[in-house]
């Protein structure tokens, strides 16, 4: 079997600021740079490329952010149920599933996820499923091509 951690929530970036609700969090780091006067130009303009990349590479909900061995979190380590979700295939060799985890879009991003909204998850944030063919596995990079 394969254990699948999955990304389960909004990247703190995308959500509304604590402080300024009216911007999200990307959004109020890159007020802060522009308002930061012991910065120079040129420093505000690296330290917004610098934020941009860390944007670029954040988690988003339903990205497969690791793929182990049966019993890895579920057994033995354990895993953060505020962040994330477990979902397990019964027929699927932790070998066979071990790309999902290797294959990036671009840079850090993630290039595969499960839609979380199509799966039933129980009171501890996991899934099982029997095949392969029964959980939906996509392709980002697919549907970037085709959208």
């Amino acid at each position: 079997m394969a254990e699948f951690l999955v990304f389960n929530k909004t990247h703190w970036y995308d959500l509304p600021s604590i402080k300024n609700p009216g911007m999200t969090g990307l959004e109020r780091n890159h007020s802060i740079i522009d308002n930061n006067i012991s910065l120079t130009s040129a420093q505000k303009i690296k330290a917004k490329e610098s934020l941009t990349l860390k944007y670029n590479a954040r988690y988003q909900m339903g990205d497969i952010v690791e793929v182990r061995e049966d019993g890895y979190w579920s057994k033995k380590h354990g895993f953060s149920k505020t962040s994330f979700a477990l979902v397990t295939v019964k027929d699927m060799s932790f070998n066979a599933a071990k790309y999902l985890m290797q294959a990036q879009i671009v840079g850090p991003r993630r290039r595969y996820k499960v839609d979380l909204t199509q799966i039933s998850l129980n009171t501890e944030k996991m899934a099982m499923f029997d095949k392969e063919a029964d959980l939906e596995i996509i392709d980002k990079s697919q549907v970037a091509a085709i959208g």
